[in-house]
């Protein structure tokens, strides 16, 4: 049923807001989806967020976005992952994704920064031999 007091969208546009699940690998599953998505120009992300890896796409195509729309968005969630592909193969196979993008992602930042999350890659990057 039609509310009377809401307003028609004409445009054929869809607003929708994302919650991303977290759970490992599905984070380049979740790439692959937020990448289709970012192509239906009758779609508008109008929040979104997640947990693990949805987190971090999350903040990725946020950051992307600001910079250059959907295209920019696009691009940073490509270049993200791919970026953590190609240095897992470099990695000696004790090292997880997870400890991969805290070095190739976060480290430097928080090492200039002196972020709360500095401590936590300190103490990862002593355990790792």
């Amino acid at each position: 049923m039609i509310d009377a007091m809401e307003p028609i969208d004409w445009t054929g546009r869809k607003k929708v807001n994302l919650a991303l699940q977290g759970g490992g690998s599905h984070g380049a599953f979740i790439w692959g989806v937020l990448d289709y998505l970012l192509e239906d120009s009758r779609l508008d992300i109008e929040a979104i967020t997640g947990t693990s890896p949805g987190a971090m796409n999350a903040v990725v195509l946020a950051e992307g976005y600001l910079e250059g729309g959907r295209a920019g968005a696009r691009k940073n969630l490509a270049r993200f992952w791919r970026s953590i592909s190609d240095a897992e193969v470099s990695l000696p196979p004790s090292e997880s994704s997870w400890i991969c993008f805290l070095r190739c992602r976060c480290h430097p930042w928080s090492r200039n920064g002196g972020t709360i999350i500095s401590p936590i890659i300190r103490a990862l990057t002593i355990s790792i031999p």
